[in-house]
């Protein structure tokens, strides 16, 4: 029989399990599922595409007319990059400026790329549905990006790797398709980020076939992205995630594409980290609560699509969530008397939950967690990035947990008190207040 120590140990392992088994869980569907076999490693999209026997060249000559959009706002400091990165594409770009007070529209007309001007602001959902509503007709495929990236190109033949995606998906008969974003090196917290999305993507997005989401850059047919801006609460909380909802419940489809990448920025500072994931926080329970009858819909489709909306987004994302929080608590206790038997200082007292083996052996999971992940989803050649950061992956997956928790409280108090308990810079109180009570954040005139 267990003692009480052995008790607060299984129930503390058994609340962070699920991310060890959901790791394992994706493994073995996406090596069943990708065409280059072994455990898809290589770039490859997560359905099996047959657009033909194309060269770089006819991909190049017969793609269909795309436009890349952009909302930008007071991105004056972001747009010599930026202006810089779209170089090779400045003939697809169309960019909407969202009420700006700085020189943001001066400089890039400029530079030679066109920008409508928007008010009032609206944010990013509201914006780009003005800015798509306005393109020319012929416009048949719509890549949203962010002003702050960057598209990656490996290709060394006459069509970009952009060309060669967007040439893919105009003939796959899908409604969206997400490439893989990932993180500029800019330090130590941007490895733990860029870590943490090779997770979510490589092994989250890869494993979902044709019912994958979206992130907030990805590829849209037009109409259909029209279609679902018309739906849309256009909230800027987790909009990406309402746009896959929408377009999954009504029976479309989505997949996900790793030979295209997406540089972003990560996050700089802990407080940027932290106010960014209650963001994600309260958009995730935001999605859930007001379209629930899409993401039962979407759980019908097939038991995948089951696991990701019902048990791994809801079960795990929401409702474990306060029961792991307590357990990291313990976990940081019993972390606390590691350190003070290890030194013999005999400071924390020695009780159930401050046991060593509770620290131990909830660590030891995780660290089996970031090594398979390490060596199954990272790319070969990005490996040496990730060694000082898989050790201690758990400690960042244990910081998460705060920001996760009050941005679900936030959520819980805006509905009941119309305040929130820590403000995030995604929307100021007025903004949120309205779409909260039930109001749209922006209708046209």
């Amino acid at each position: 029989m267990l003692d009480t120590v052995g008790w607060v140990v299984l129930a503390a392992n058994l609340l962070f399990f699920p991310d060890l088994l959901d790791v394992l869980i994706r493994l073995v569907v996406r090596a069943s599922a990708v065409k280059t076999g072994g455990f898809g490693l290589d770039p490859d999209p997560s359905v099996s595409i047959e657009s033909g026997a194309f060269t770089p060249y006819q991909k190049r000559l017969h793609l269909r007319p795309l436009a890349i959009v952009a909302s930008v706002h007071n991105a004056e400091d972001e747009l010599p990059e930026f202006v810089e990165a779209m170089a090779p594409y400045g003939r697809h770009l169309w960019t909407i400026d969202d009420a700006s007070d700085d020189e943001t529209v001066r400089r890039i007309r400029g530079a030679g790329y066109r920008c409508l001007i928007g008010t009032p602001n609206r944010k990013k959902p509201g914006a780009i549905k003005e800015l798509v509503r306005s393109l020319p007709d012929e416009i048949e495929t719509v890549v949203v990006l962010d002003p702050d990236c960057s598209f990656v190109n490996s290709s060394t033949d006459e069509a970009t790797d952009l060309e060669k995606v967007v040439f893919d998906f105009q003939r796959s008969g899908m409604s969206a398709v997400c490439p893989r974003i990932a993180v500029r090196q800019d330090g130590l917290l941007s490895d733990f980020q860029a870590f943490e999305f090779c997770m979510s993507q490589l092994l989250g997005r890869k494993s979902l076939s044709d019912f994958s989401v979206n992130s907030g850059i990805s590829i849209y047919r037009r109409e259909e992205l029209e279609w679902l801006l018309e739906r849309h609460s256009l909230s800027v909380y987790a909009e990406d995630l309402e746009n896959s909802v929408i377009l999954l419940g009504a029976g479309r489809r989505i997949y996900f594409d790793d030979r295209l990448i997406v540089e972003t920025e990560g996050k700089q500072s802990l407080s940027g980290l932290f106010s960014q994931r209650v963001g994600w926080a309260f958009g995730h329970i935001r999605v859930f609560s007001e379209r629930f009858s899409d993401i039962r819909r979407i759980a019908s489709r097939e038991p995948m699509a089951a696991y990701q909306f019902l048990l791994y987004l809801g079960v795990v994302g929401m409702f474990v969530a306060p029961f792991r929080a307590l357990a990291g608590g313990a976990v940081f206790l019993s972390l606390l008397n590691t350190v003070d038997e290890f030194f013999l200082w005999g400071v924390v007292p020695d009780v159930a939950i401050t046991a060593p083996a509770l620290f131990l052996s909830v660590y030891l999971q995780y660290l089996l967690l970031s090594l398979v992940v390490l060596l199954v989803a990272v790319p070969r050649g990005e490996r040496r990035r990730y060694v000082r950061v898989f050790p201690l992956f758990f400690f960042y997956s244990v910081f998460l947990i705060a920001p996760t928790l009050i941005g679900f409280g936030n959520w819980i108090t805006m509905r009941l008190m119309g305040r929130r308990v820590f403000q995030d810079h995604y929307q100021d109180e007025e903004g949120l207040a309205s779409h909260v009570n039930g109001d749209r954040i922006w209708e046209p005139a």
